[in-house]
């Protein structure tokens, strides 16, 4: 197999209790097409039938919470006034 062939390697990163808390508390910004081809990533899984009957509750909840921040994005962006760039329209706190 030659070297461009050869697929990737993933390392496990582990993060001790202070380092999540951290990060479950950190604010990223993250693009809304990114967020829909996860959303669609699911929706696929789920049709394809890729994930067992007792993850399908979290499975849906996440699926719920990506939809609605689409949908929150493009509320916002319909509301933004004309002559407001796109990336000044930010998630209210």
């Amino acid at each position: 197999m030659s070297e461009e062939s050869k697929p990737t390697e993933s390392k496990t990163v582990e993060f001790n209790e202070e380092e999540v808390k951290q990060l479950l508390e950190t604010t990223v910004t993250v693009k809304i097409a990114l967020i829909r081809q996860v959303a669609n990533l699911i929706d696929v899984c789920q049709k394809r039938g890729a994930f067992q009957s007792s993850e399908l509750e979290g499975v849906g909840a996440l699926f719920r919470v990506l939809t609605e921040a689409i949908n929150e994005a493009g509320k916002k962006v319909k509301e933004a006034p004309a002559t407001t760039p796109l990336e000044t329209v930010k998630e209210e706190e």
